[in-house]
């Protein structure tokens, strides 16, 4: 009996020994494990997948276009519109938040109109040539003959007109490069107009466009001139914006050196619409004392050249023209007051 007791247990312990060591091999990385259970927890923490984070998303808000403010509803927007809207306003980083451009909004507060009457430079009345003198290769027939005009004393605008000061009129900006010290531009004769009779109404002023002569007398320095070729300087790059510097944009409003009077930006950046009906050969009999133009015209005078102008363009002396219903990203104006009598 005890004979075949021993004979089992030798026929069972190879059976016994092969089931404890069998291993359950890890497909991913070969090691081994004594279960399935095992197996299942290295694989969980081995070789789990990491999980995709979901990207956090902002919380959406609303735009006002006339004065960039946002808002978390459409509803507060357009009760901000209806009621609030005032035009530019100031964001947290004090950097002035510019209306899209053709945004409507009301008109500003005094204070722009204020800094544009303080702006207005008075210019001494005085007796100059104007037009283009004798050997000047780059002249054309209309800035022929050169002529002695003679002027009284008026004002005229240190700057060009810039966008905040319509906004601040119009209550919307028409500009294609849109800044708040950039010039206006886009701008027709007849938007002038109606942009000067509202300026009127609202400062009790007779701001103007300035006539042609006066334009070139003030760009020339008025009684303090000296022979340049551009307002203030012969060096075209250092009083102007032009083709060859302004890489296609407007640039804001002060930024090149003045002329004698401390005009800025008579030489290039934008075209100045003047007061006066364009004719080529007006030069031939005008009146010598403040002369206002030809009484009629198909065209309205501009002057200065602009931001996409040659040298030869931007001479003091140039004189292009516009139909006045005609605006382009390159045409803006400058004011003028006479005195009173």
């Amino acid at each position: 009996m005890k004979n075949l007791i021993l004979i089992f247990l030798i026929t069972l312990f190879p059976l016994c020994s092969a089931a404890q060591v069998k291993r359950i091999t890890c497909p991913i990385c070969k090691e081994k494990f004594l279960s399935q259970a095992a197996l299942e927890q290295h694989k969980a923490s081995a070789h789990a997948k990491p999980q995709k984070q979901k990207p956090q998303t902002a919380a959406k808000t609303f735009r006002c276009k006339a004065c960039g403010q946002t808002f978390t509803s459409k509803k507060l927007l357009k009760q901000h519109q209806k009621n609030e809207c005032s035009g530019p306003v100031e964001n947290s980083d004090r950097h002035i938040v510019e209306p899209a451009r053709n945004a409507t909004v009301k008109p500003q507060n005094n204070e722009v109109l204020k800094r544009l009457e303080q702006n207005m430079v008075l210019v001494d009345g005085g007796t100059f040539f104007m037009g283009a003198i004798d050997g000047d290769a780059n002249s054309r027939s209309d800035e022929a003959p050169a002529h002695a005009v003679t002027l009284t004393p008026f004002y005229i605008g240190k700057y060009e007109v810039t966008q905040e000061e319509w906004i601040a009129v119009m209550g919307s900006n028409p500009s294609e490069h849109v800044g708040m010290k950039l010039p206006v531009e886009n701008v027709s004769w007849n938007d002038c107009q109606t942009f000067i009779q509202r300026l009127n109404k609202l400062t009790g002023h007779t701001y103007s466009l300035p006539t042609e002569a006066q334009w070139e007398y003030a760009a020339r320095g008025g009684k303090h001139q000296g022979e340049t070729l551009y307002a203030g300087s012969a060096i075209l790059n250092d009083v102007g914006w032009h083709h060859g510097n302004a890489f296609d944009a407007t640039h804001e409003v002060g930024q090149k050196a003045p002329n004698e009077l401390g005009l800025y930006d008579m030489t290039g950046n934008v075209w100045e619409w003047c007061k006066d009906w364009y004719d080529e050969n007006y030069y031939n009999a005008a009146p010598t004392t403040n002369p206002q133009g030809p009484q009629s015209g198909t065209y309205r005078v501009n002057r200065g050249g602009g931001w996409q102008q040659f040298s030869k363009r931007c001479r003091v002396t140039f004189r292009d023209s516009d139909e006045p219903q005609s605006k382009n990203g390159v045409l803006g104006l400058r004011l003028a007051m006479n005195l009173q009598p």
